[in-house]
């Protein structure tokens, strides 16, 4: 079973509804609350990171006023991670907060990279439209490109019970993105539906009746090989219960319409993926049906990467050492 060792809480100060307080909107509330609660629970370290990405000077934006801003924005959110760490105090865990420069992703990433964090979480937009603006442009590039599990948390995921989905393709990361879900299952309580989805190769040829015979045996033969590989999972978690409280469906179908059909009929708060290395690419994007799910998921989602990711984009002199404070 998986454990997190360290956790890095992504903080805005500007989604605090006034500057110079924890007064956060109810997107970053959550995910601080929620960061804690999974720490407490570890036990494990916890880190809370601001970034201060200020547009460059330019003819619109003269440099005077920018260092203005940058210097109100600094300060306000030196104010903020100082009061988040006796926060994370009161309920016994050992919590820190750093402040940088920069595109506030690279920065992430860079500091994962670093210091060898196992959970990153950010908060979910509110927002209910493009992918960019519901998940934020930050949380777009955590999900592609950070190599360690990104939770981008929706604002009620800091309280409620958890009722996971861990859609499965059968692979190595499928199982990873199990183990995962088992240890928040573990920490946190609820409950569990780990889901493969069977997309028939003989769909196109479905209406010409020649290949009922062979469809059905593809189909028999298929979900016995699944619920095998499925149930190998489970054991390979080593939670004792689990074979008996994870919900294990195989169902036939497109795989898009199946998992987001499950997700609304089972009321699922949080949906765990693995991603997909592309072959012949050098970088590791997010698997193709990964991609196409995500902008319809409206639930918490936790992206697991496969063993091994390595990171497929090059950052640059933006990551500088910078000041640590417990």
């Amino acid at each position: 079973m998986a454990h997190f060792r360290s956790i890095l809480v992504g903080v805005d100060p500007l989604q605090a509804e006034q500057l110079w307080t924890t007064n956060f909107t109810a997107a970053a509330a959550g995910a601080v609350h929620l960061g804690i609660r999974v720490a407490a629970k570890g036990p494990s370290g916890l880190t809370f990171l601001s970034i201060v990405d200020v547009p460059e000077a330019d003819k619109y934006f003269l440099e005077p006023d920018r260092r203005g801003v940058v210097e109100h924005v600094e300060r306000s959110a030196e104010r903020v991670l100082g009061e988040l760490v006796p926060l994370a105090g009161a309920q016994g865990v050992n919590a820190e907060w750093e402040l940088k420069h920069g595109t506030a992703w690279k920065q992430i990433i860079g500091r994962v990279a670093r210091c060898e964090h196992d959970l990153v979480i950010v908060a979910r937009s509110c927002h209910d439209y493009a992918w960019r603006d519901l998940l934020g442009h930050t949380a777009v590039k955590l999900v592609h490109y950070c190599p360690c599990p990104v939770w981008v948390a929706k604002p009620e995921m800091d309280q409620a019970e958890l009722n996971i989905l861990v859609a499965s393709d059968l692979s190595e990361v499928g199982e990873r993105a199990l183990e995962i879900a088992v240890t928040l299952r573990t920490l946190l309580g609820g409950k569990i539906h780990l889901l493969h989805v069977l997309e028939s190769p003989f769909a196109r040829l479905s209406s010409s009746g020649l290949v009922q015979a062979s469809a059905g045996r593809f189909f028999r033969d298929a979900r016995a090989g699944a619920q095998r590989a499925l149930a190998a999972h489970i054991a390979r978690t080593g939670d004792s219960q689990a074979a008996g409280e994870i919900d294990v469906q195989v169902i036939n179908g497109g795989c898009d319409s199946v998992v987001l059909e499950f997700i609304q009929t089972h009321k699922i708060n949080l949906l765990v993926m693995g991603t997909a290395a592309r072959g012949g690419l050098s970088r590791i994007m997010l698997g193709n049906t990964a991609e196409r799910l995500l902008p319809y998921v409206h639930c918490s989602l936790l992206i697991v990467k496969p063993e091994g990711f390595k990171l497929p984009v090059q950052l640059d002199h933006e990551l500088h050492p910078a000041q640590v404070h417990l």
